[in-house]
């Protein structure tokens, strides 16, 4: 049996339907409200005055906004998010994909064991596995050819200038390897979260193809078209709202990850949330403005992304759970 819609319910059951929900939302939206009204105070109000998150800004000030605008460390190390947040999510969704198709359309021995493998890597708290990953990164020897980048580097100078090349240089020398171990350098970030967000994406994948009809698969195989072939043109066309949602909650998860970006990488290569906590210590009281107006403009990238997707992850998170 359906639920009624709403406009069919008694008038005193929609209100207190009404109620509710905007009860709900206010309480969502009050920690949002918070912040954004911390992140327009001055420090001197906040760190003086008594219960100052709950009173408002007098005057409005932008100090917090403004610290972060001329640091140069925290836009580098933006840019820095981004070059490592992309890989891992194109990386993670086509394994996954890959691995899901064949999870869930192929039969051979041992499928269930992998699966089982995959889901149960869900439930490893990530906390046990910080000494294996640190040692692992530290002893593998990712091999990479010398490459002389003078003339590139000499080329961006006369076009850009100095100071944007000497940005730049910042921003990849993060990527270079150190001895060959991708340990405290951007590869490693992206070997590891390709690697740890892959269990979570191939459950989501394969149960999102499970539920695609075996007779289109089974028709292009008459047809003669190869495995490629058929997950190329029928299987990515079907799954990509599922594509979709799985890439902005990878991007999420990623982009806001704190505790590997803290344990992987040391000095100055650091991630957005790292290096936001840096610029909100002050000599003596940490400077919470900047911390809060740090956190709006780093909620931003997903919130984009999400908004542009908003109608594929809507659909990708759905698909299936009507019958018909």
């Amino acid at each position: 049996m359906y639920p009624s819609p709403i406009n069919t319910w008694k008038p005193l059951n929609r209100a207190f339907y009404w109620s509710v929900l905007i009860a709900f939302t206010l309480v969502w939206l009050l920690p949002i409200a918070l912040l954004l009204n911390t992140a327009l105070k001055g420090n001197d109000q906040i760190n003086t005055e008594a219960g100052a998150r709950f009173t408002m800004p007098a005057p409005l000030s932008i100090e917090g906004f403004w610290t972060l605008i001329a640091s140069s460390a925290f836009w580098q190390s933006m840019a820095l998010s981004f070059l490592i947040v992309i890989p891992v999510v194109i990386i993670s969704i086509s394994l996954a994909s890959l691995a899901g198709y064949a999870l869930a359309k192929h039969k051979f021995l041992g499928r269930t064991w992998i699966f089982a493998i995959f889901v149960a890597g869900n439930f490893v708290p990530f906390q046990v596995l910080t000494l294996p990953v640190m040692r692992l990164l530290q002893d593998i020897i990712i091999p990479m050819p010398v490459i002389d980048f003078t003339w590139l580097s000499d080329f961006a100078r006369l076009i850009i200038g100095d100071f944007a090349t000497t940005y730049l240089s910042k921003l990849f020398g993060a990527f270079e390897l150190k001895g060959g171990s991708p340990y405290n350098t951007a590869w490693g970030l992206v070997l590891f979260h390709g690697a740890f967000q892959t269990g979570f994406c191939v459950f989501f994948m394969r149960n999102f193809i499970a539920a695609l009809p075996t007779e289109l698969i089974e028709a292009a195989r008459i047809e003669g078209a190869s495995e490629f072939q058929i997950f190329r043109k029928i299987i990515v066309p079907l799954i990509k709202p599922a594509l979709a949602a799985l890439g902005l909650l990878i991007f999420t998860f990623v982009w806001n990850d704190f505790y590997w970006s803290l344990v992987l990488t040391q000095g100055e290569f650091k991630l957005a949330p790292t290096t936001l906590v840096n610029l909100a210590r002050g000599e003596w009281l940490n400077r919470w403005n900047v911390m809060a107006g740090g956190s709006i403009i780093v909620a931003l990238p997903p919130l984009v992304f999400f908004f542009f997707l908003q109608r594929q992850f809507v659909a990708g998170l759905t698909l299936g759970a009507n019958k018909g």
